[in-house]
């Protein structure tokens, strides 16, 4: 448990790293600052993205095997284990890096968040 409230209050440390005149260790103590009072949102909106991907990676695999029983009298052939492979592989590649981007515009969209929360509008 206080690994999670941890990783929670650090969540926004890469963009504070990245964005804020701080240095490294400093980003975890404004990203600390930044959080409290919202680990718990920041929590469910972490627990909404790992279903969309569970479910994601599931409607994948129920493609993947449909597609595989279109060609019933292929799956003989020792080819088709290889095409499958890598049809797989593409698939699941192109998986991660759409989640890898997708969580990395929610850490953006948190912080700039969190920044508007605390300190009100962003300058424009």
């Amino acid at each position: 448990m206080p690994g999670i409230i941890a990783a929670l209050g650090w969540a926004v440390a890469g963009p504070i790293y990245l964005h804020e005149n701080t240095t490294l260790f400093g980003s975890f103590g404004r990203s600390w600052e930044l959080t409290h009072g919202y680990k718990l949102m920041i929590w469910v909106t972490k627990i909404i993205i790992a279903l969309i991907l569970a479910v994601t990676i599931f409607g994948l695999i129920l493609l993947a095997s449909a597609i595989a029983t279109l060609f019933p009298g292929v799956t003989s052939s020792s080819n088709i284990g290889v095409v499958q492979g890598l049809f797989q592989s593409l698939l699941f590649s192109v998986l991660i890096y759409g989640f890898f981007s997708f969580y990395a515009a929610y850490t953006s969209a948190l912080y700039t968040e969190l920044i508007e929360l605390k300190e009100g509008a962003l300058p424009s």
